[in-house]
């Protein structure tokens, strides 16, 4: 493994170790990857987050023909692990879906600057987008939720709360309330920011952070840019990394 390979692997491997559990099972996808006629998916169930972190490194730092890297954010059934095994299949056979979570562990909040589709965010769009997730953590205390993790996406930002619901169509009602609610407190403080409400199902994926964002082409004003976590709240951070930091 080359340098660059392993810090990109050990940021990888870092976001799946703070928003996954020890021996959990968490699917890695890749969407629109290029290079046999149409774009494909390229996807695999790993309970191996180094393997995994090891694997995506190695795409990432590689040839790049894809448009981004995602993971499951939710608690997938870890039967599961038999799709593959700690491997990436291209063209899978299936990929997970909502009645393969068994819990729902985060309450997304992906905040993107309303801006043409298709491409990347220019670095003012991007700039007002943190903005507004800071204003996003105030509404979130006001509901009385736990300090988030929060994350630039590549072309916005996310704000990641811990919750613990059941996967029951009360807990997608109530999901679809709070992204609601979220966004009519954003949007009138940021009307050029979005929040995005189709994130609300269980099998929702989440880009995986450590990896870049390739919305349409890399642009001096719009570039692709490597995504990565901000802020970690202590209480979130797994005690392998903290006794290793």
């Amino acid at each position: 493994m080359s340098n660059k390979e392993s810090v990109t692997a050990s940021e990888i491997e870092r976001t799946l170790r703070i928003f996954h559990e020890p021996g959990d099972v968490v699917e890695i996808r890749f969407l629109e990857v290029s290079g046999r006629g149409r774009p494909y998916t390229i996807a695999g169930c790993f309970d191996d987050f180094a393997k995994a972190a090891a694997e995506v490194a190695r795409w990432e730092t590689g040839d790049p023909r894809f448009a981004g890297v995602y993971h499951v954010l939710n608690v997938v059934n870890p039967a599961l692990l038999a799709r593959s095994n700690n491997q990436l299949e291209s063209y899978p056979k299936a990929t997970t879906t909502d009645h393969d979570i068994l819990r729902r562990r985060w309450l997304y909040i992906d905040l993107d600057p309303r801006r043409p589709s298709g491409i990347s965010s220019s670095d003012a769009e991007l700039k007002n987008t943190i903005e507004a997730s800071n204003f996003a953590v105030e509404v979130g205390k006001q509901l009385g939720f736990y300090e988030p993790i929060i994350s630039m996406s590549g072309n916005g930002c996310h704000v990641m709360y811990p919750i613990d619901f059941p996967n029951n169509s009360e807990s997608d009602q109530l999901v679809a309330r709070l992204l609601g609610h979220f966004s009519d407190n954003v949007t009138r403080e940021f009307p050029n920011v979005l929040v995005d409400q189709s994130v609300k199902n269980a099998a929702r994926i989440a880009r995986l952070y450590g990896t870049t964002a390739r919305k349409g082409k890399d642009m001096p004003d719009r570039p692709h840019r490597r995504s990565h976590l901000l802020y970690v709240p202590d209480y979130l951070e797994p005690e392998s990394l903290c006794q290793t930091a």
